[in-house]
Parts: C-alpha cells; sequence; structure tokens
C-alpha cells in the first residue's frame, strides 16, 4: 500500500478516523484561537504560561497520534506504508533528497538572516503574529524543542499520512485528499492571522509534495522540525516584547534562573 492508495479502512478505524477529523478541523483551530489569546493576555505577568501552553501541546499532539497508529497496527485494511511509515523510495527519491537539502540550506540561511538582522534592532519580518509564542528562557526553550519536534513528528503522521488516506478512503482521488488534509493543516492554524496562514499553507504544501514524491513521511518529518526548531529557537524575541513574570528579559539572558 502507498500514498495513492485507497485503503479499506473497518467500521471501528474509519469512525476513529472521523473523531480525529472533526478535532482538526473544529476543535484544533477552537483551542488555538482561545490557547493563543489567553497567552498574549497572561504571558507579561506569568512565567509559566508559556510553558504551560508547550506542555498541553505535546500532551495533546502525541495521543492523537498515538490513535493514528493504533488504527495501523489493529486494521488490516492499511499497513504503515500506506501512512507513509517506510524509508523514502522510488525513482523520486533523487528530487526529493535535492528538495529536503535546499529547504534545510534556506532554513539554516533564514536563521543566519533573522539573527543578524535582531542583533541590528531590525524588526524581523513575519513574526509579528507569533511573537508571544517564542521563548525567552531556558525552561521555554528546552519545551520549544519539545513542541518544534512533537509538531514534526505528530502532524505529519496526522495531517499528511493519516489524513490523506482517511480522505482517500472516503472516495477522494489522491490528489484532491492530499488537498483536502492541506486546508485542514491550514485552518488549524488560523489564530496566526491571514498571513500566518498563508505561509502555513505554502510549506504544508511542500511537505505534501515530500511525501507523495517519496512515498515517505519522513522527509517532511525532518523538514517540519527544521522550520520549527528555527521559527521558535533561532528567531530572536523583539527587544522590548512581551516580558517575562514582569521583568523584560532580552533574547538568550538567563536572568530568570532557567525558567
Amino acid at each position: 500500500m502507498s500514498p495513492a492508495s485507497s485503503p479499506d479502512l473497518s467500521p471501528l478505524s474509519l469512525t476513529l478516523g472521523l473523531l480525529v477529523l472533526a478535532y482538526l478541523l473544529i476543535g484544533e483551530p477552537v483551542w488555538g484561537r482561545v490557547a493563543y489569546a489567553r497567552l498574549r493576555r497572561d504571558r507579561a505577568a506569568d512565567p509559566l504560561a508559556l510553558v504551560r501552553l508547550y506542555r498541553l501541546t505535546v500532551l495533546v499532539e502525541w495521543p492523537l497520534a498515538a490513535v493514528v497508529l493504533a488504527v495501523v497496527a489493529l486494521d488490516p485494511g492499511i499497513d504503515a506504508a500506506g501512512l507513509g511509515l517506510v524509508w523514502p523510495s522510488g525513482a523520486r527519491t533523487g528530487t526529493v533528497a535535492g528538495m529536503v537539502a535546499a529547504a534545510s540550506a534556506g532554513a539554516v540561511l533564514g536563521a543566519v538572516v533573522v539573527r543578524r538582522a535582531a542583533a541590528k534592532g531590525q524588526t524581523v519580518p513575519g513574526t509579528e503574529a507569533v511573537e508571544v509564542m517564542l521563548p525567552r528562557t531556558r525552561r521555554e526553550r528546552w519545551w520549544a524543542l519539545a513542541v518544534a519536534v512533537t509538531a514534526g513528528v505528530c502532524e505529519e503522521l496526522l495531517y499528511r499520512g493519516f489524513l490523506i488516506a482517511l480522505f482517500a478512503a472516503l472516495g477522494l482521488p489522491v490528489w484532491a485528499a492530499a488537498v483536502a488534509a492541506l486546508a485542514v493543516f491550514a485552518v488549524g492554524h488560523v489564530y496566526q492571522g491571514a498571513r500566518g496562514v498563508a505561509g502555513v499553507t505554502v510549506l504544508g504544501a511542500l511537505f505534501t509534495g515530500a511525501y507523495l514524491l517519496s512515498g515517505s513521511l519522513l522527509p517532511g518529518i525532518w523538514l517540519h522540525v527544521l522550520v520549527d526548531v528555527r521559527g521558535l529557537l533561532f528567531t530572536p524575541p523583539p527587544v522590548g516584547g512581551p516580558p517575562v513574570g514582569g521583568v523584560d528579559y532580552p533574547a538568550g539572558n538567563e536572568a530568570s534562573g532557567g525558567r
């Protein structure tokens, strides 16, 4: 079975899949907007507000991924290859490798550019919508790394591997299933505003292309983790941005005692 296949899901697996879809399509964007609004309200006074958001993200996404893995383990109508849980293979693997290499180089170059811009006191474009989510302390940075890895693994499994298979099982051709899954992925990031959703859609399209070309989620997982690590850990918070616990720590300052 491959990403282009239409899995024959059992009634139980289909029900579980539709429940996961309902959460990703409705619950995730609603929770995202509420949680983001709460973070913007509380970040200045509460030094643990961001850590709690990061922790909750990890605690939500891994159980959802576990449901998907349970479907693969228990349903004979779908296997690991049907969700892209295999090594890349096929004639287009070289193309995917080139995509991954170019995107990785772009992420590293982007990190260097934004660090230099921040060092000169310049505003980093594209960070306005998520600057309140950028870590400022050692503890926040460790949790940001956990969130980056969680998003890379779990979101690729959920939005690329599972949703494409689910939509295919519902009768959509693979290209339409991929587009539908990408739309759900974009909706899950509405809290970032229109510009954020546009950027997420472009990245999601890149991850989707890597998956469909290689038959494997691994290239997309690598790129997703890399993008989130760059975005969270290598984008300096703006000087004078949201203070932590009433004290405004410059980027890289550890005066908070590691919280």
